[in-house]
């Protein structure tokens, strides 16, 4: 029984004084549960937009707009990208 095996876990650190593990354990728990609480929130922001009854027109107003914003920001880390190479190769122009 996996509870059985915690609880079998948890008594021979605690009888062990392993106090480290047992809090790394228990942080390494937390952040599943965070992680999965905003994943969770995400994904169930998606489907309620998704099966929200709206228009035709509003909905692919909605799409058309998420994309031209995510098309934009695309194109901007694409720049600093550019810059960022450009810089490099001047700085390697100089040195030589």
């Amino acid at each position: 029984d996996s509870s059985a095996v915690k609880i079998v876990f948890l008594a021979r650190t605690l009888l062990n004084g392993d106090m480290n593990l047992l809090i790394s354990t228990t942080m390494k728990n937390t952040g599943i549960i965070i992680t999965s609480l905003l994943g969770g929130l995400i994904v169930g922001s998606a489907l309620t937009m998704l099966f929200t009854p709206q228009s035709g027109m509003e909905t692919r107003k909605q799409i058309k707009d998420f994309l031209t914003d995510e098309i934009d920001r695309m194109k901007d880390k694409v720049q600093k990208v550019h810059d960022q190479i450009e810089d490099a190769r001047c700085k390697c122009e100089h040195q030589q």
